[in-house]
Protein backbone atom coordinates (compact mmCIF):
# COMPACT_ATOMS: atom_id res chain seq x y z
CA UNK A 1 0.00 0.00 0.00
CA UNK A 2 0.91 3.64 -1.31
CA UNK A 3 1.28 6.66 1.44
CA UNK A 4 2.99 9.50 2.11
CA UNK A 5 4.42 10.63 5.31
CA UNK A 6 4.88 14.35 6.57
CA UNK A 7 8.32 15.42 7.71
CA UNK A 8 8.39 17.11 10.52
CA UNK A 9 10.73 19.37 10.08
CA UNK A 10 10.07 20.70 6.69
CA UNK A 11 6.41 19.56 6.30
CA UNK A 12 7.48 17.54 3.17
CA UNK A 13 5.27 14.47 1.96
CA UNK A 14 7.61 11.70 1.41
CA UNK A 15 6.40 8.91 -0.39
CA UNK A 16 6.53 4.94 1.89
CA UNK A 17 4.89 2.30 1.46
CA UNK A 18 3.11 -0.37 3.67
CA UNK A 19 4.04 -3.92 3.01
CA UNK A 20 4.29 -7.40 5.00
CA UNK A 21 7.01 -7.63 6.80
CA UNK A 22 9.41 -9.99 5.53
CA UNK A 23 12.92 -12.07 6.95
CA UNK A 24 15.21 -9.62 5.55
CA UNK A 25 13.64 -6.70 7.75
CA UNK A 26 15.13 -7.81 10.83
CA UNK A 27 18.54 -6.61 9.81
CA UNK A 28 16.84 -2.74 9.23
CA UNK A 29 14.98 -3.77 12.58
CA UNK A 30 18.42 -4.45 14.45
CA UNK A 31 19.12 -0.51 13.53
CA UNK A 32 16.55 0.51 15.66
CA UNK A 33 16.95 -1.52 18.70
CA UNK A 34 20.78 0.04 18.64
CA UNK A 35 18.70 3.17 19.07
CA UNK A 36 15.93 2.71 21.18
CA UNK A 37 16.06 4.69 24.81
CA UNK A 38 16.75 2.58 27.51
CA UNK A 39 12.95 4.12 29.04
CA UNK A 40 11.21 3.22 26.15
CA UNK A 41 7.79 1.18 27.04
CA UNK A 42 8.36 -1.30 24.31
CA UNK A 43 11.86 -0.87 24.18
CA UNK A 44 11.75 -5.16 25.21
CA UNK A 45 9.93 -6.16 22.15
CA UNK A 46 11.79 -8.50 19.53
CA UNK A 47 10.13 -7.18 16.53
CA UNK A 48 12.58 -9.83 14.63
CA UNK A 49 10.79 -12.82 16.29
CA UNK A 50 7.35 -11.58 15.59
CA UNK A 51 8.43 -11.13 11.93
CA UNK A 52 9.47 -14.16 12.08
CA UNK A 53 6.15 -16.06 13.80
CA UNK A 54 4.32 -13.94 11.54
CA UNK A 55 5.82 -15.59 8.35
CA UNK A 56 5.67 -18.99 10.01
CA UNK A 57 2.05 -18.59 11.19
CA UNK A 58 0.36 -15.98 7.91
CA UNK A 59 -3.14 -17.78 9.42
CA UNK A 60 -2.96 -16.30 12.96
CA UNK A 61 -0.89 -13.70 12.54
CA UNK A 62 0.71 -10.51 10.43
CA UNK A 63 3.28 -8.03 10.33
CA UNK A 64 3.40 -5.07 8.21
CA UNK A 65 6.08 -2.21 7.93
CA UNK A 66 6.74 1.07 6.87
CA UNK A 67 9.35 1.57 4.95
CA UNK A 68 10.08 5.25 3.54
CA UNK A 69 14.10 6.18 2.37
CA UNK A 70 15.78 3.01 2.79
CA UNK A 71 14.37 2.37 6.03
CA UNK A 72 11.36 1.06 8.54
CA UNK A 73 9.91 3.90 9.82
CA UNK A 74 7.30 1.66 11.89
CA UNK A 75 5.99 -1.54 12.46
CA UNK A 76 2.89 -3.33 13.82
CA UNK A 77 2.00 -7.30 14.60
CA UNK A 78 -1.76 -8.24 14.23
CA UNK A 79 -3.75 -11.18 15.65
CA UNK A 80 -5.70 -12.32 12.61
CA UNK A 81 -8.59 -14.34 14.49
CA UNK A 82 -9.58 -12.74 17.23
CA UNK A 83 -13.03 -12.63 19.07
CA UNK A 84 -14.25 -9.30 20.45
CA UNK A 85 -16.37 -8.68 23.90
CA UNK A 86 -19.65 -8.82 21.60
CA UNK A 87 -18.55 -12.27 19.89
CA UNK A 88 -17.68 -10.66 16.81
CA UNK A 89 -14.64 -11.37 14.94
CA UNK A 90 -12.17 -8.60 15.09
CA UNK A 91 -8.41 -7.60 14.05
CA UNK A 92 -6.48 -7.62 17.47
CA UNK A 93 -3.23 -5.31 17.54
CA UNK A 94 -0.84 -7.33 19.06
CA UNK A 95 2.13 -4.53 18.72
CA UNK A 96 2.88 -1.14 17.26
CA UNK A 97 5.77 0.78 17.11
CA UNK A 98 7.31 3.55 15.83
CA UNK A 99 11.22 3.83 15.05
CA UNK A 100 13.13 5.32 17.31
CA UNK A 101 13.97 8.51 15.20
CA UNK A 102 10.13 8.77 15.02
CA UNK A 103 8.89 9.31 18.73
CA UNK A 104 8.25 12.47 20.83
CA UNK A 105 10.52 15.80 20.46
CA UNK A 106 12.87 15.48 17.78
CA UNK A 107 11.10 12.89 15.12
CA UNK A 108 11.77 12.71 11.63
CA UNK A 109 8.42 11.74 10.58
CA UNK A 110 4.62 11.78 11.50
CA UNK A 111 1.94 9.90 10.72
CA UNK A 112 3.53 6.75 11.37
CA UNK A 113 0.95 5.00 14.05
CA UNK A 114 -1.33 6.74 12.35
CA UNK A 115 -0.67 4.97 8.81
CA UNK A 116 -0.44 1.71 10.43
CA UNK A 117 -3.28 1.68 12.30
CA UNK A 118 -5.23 2.35 8.47
CA UNK A 119 -3.94 -0.43 7.11
CA UNK A 120 -5.14 -2.47 9.53
CA UNK A 121 -8.31 -1.09 9.61
CA UNK A 122 -8.74 -1.59 6.08
CA UNK A 123 -7.40 -5.27 5.94
CA UNK A 124 -10.16 -5.59 8.58
CA UNK A 125 -12.79 -4.38 5.88
CA UNK A 126 -10.94 -6.65 3.31
CA UNK A 127 -11.28 -9.89 5.04
CA UNK A 128 -14.98 -9.09 6.12
CA UNK A 129 -14.88 -7.72 9.65
CA UNK A 130 -15.93 -4.60 8.61
CA UNK A 131 -13.24 -2.45 10.29
CA UNK A 132 -13.56 -3.91 14.34
CA UNK A 133 -10.48 -3.70 15.23
CA UNK A 134 -9.13 -3.70 19.34
CA UNK A 135 -5.41 -3.51 21.47
CA UNK A 136 -4.08 -2.87 24.45
CA UNK A 137 -2.62 0.59 24.81
CA UNK A 138 0.87 0.84 26.58
CA UNK A 139 0.49 4.04 28.62
CA UNK A 140 2.74 6.48 26.84
CA UNK A 141 0.29 5.58 23.71
CA UNK A 142 -3.39 6.45 25.33
CA UNK A 143 -3.65 9.49 24.54
CA UNK A 144 -2.67 8.48 20.83
CA UNK A 145 -5.24 5.98 20.58
CA UNK A 146 -8.06 8.79 22.27
CA UNK A 147 -7.13 11.64 19.90
CA UNK A 148 -7.50 9.38 16.51
CA UNK A 149 -11.18 8.07 17.78
CA UNK A 150 -10.69 5.11 19.29
CA UNK A 151 -13.12 3.82 21.71
CA UNK A 152 -11.52 3.50 25.21
CA UNK A 153 -13.36 0.68 27.42
CA UNK A 154 -13.87 0.58 30.64
CA UNK A 155 -12.02 -2.21 32.05
CA UNK A 156 -8.80 -2.93 31.71
CA UNK A 157 -7.17 -6.35 29.90
CA UNK A 158 -7.21 -8.48 32.93
CA UNK A 159 -3.97 -10.09 32.03
CA UNK A 160 -1.52 -7.30 31.05
CA UNK A 161 -3.11 -4.40 33.46
CA UNK A 162 -3.84 -2.32 30.32
CA UNK A 163 -6.23 0.06 29.28
CA UNK A 164 -8.18 -1.13 26.23
CA UNK A 165 -9.58 0.68 22.93
CA UNK A 166 -11.52 -0.60 20.01
CA UNK A 167 -12.48 0.75 16.31
CA UNK A 168 -16.34 -0.80 16.56
CA UNK A 169 -17.83 -0.54 12.66
CA UNK A 170 -18.81 2.56 13.20
CA UNK A 171 -16.16 4.38 14.34
CA UNK A 172 -13.78 2.44 12.13
CA UNK A 173 -16.14 3.99 8.98
CA UNK A 174 -15.75 7.38 10.69
CA UNK A 175 -11.78 6.74 11.06
CA UNK A 176 -11.34 5.65 7.79
CA UNK A 177 -13.42 8.63 6.35
CA UNK A 178 -11.25 11.38 7.96
CA UNK A 179 -8.36 9.97 6.07
CA UNK A 180 -9.48 9.00 2.90
CA UNK A 181 -7.29 11.84 1.46
CA UNK A 182 -4.10 10.15 2.90
CA UNK A 183 -5.13 6.88 0.62
CA UNK A 184 -5.01 9.08 -2.50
Amino acid sequence: MDVKITETATGRQVPAEIRPARSEDVILWLDWHSQMPADAENGHWRWDQYILLAEMFPQELACFALVAEGAIQGLMLLELKHINDLGEPDIHGLRLSAAPWNREAGRRYKGIGTMLLMRAVLLSVEIGFEGRFWLEALPGAEDFYRHIGMLELPERDPESGLKQFKLDTQTARAFLKAREEWLR
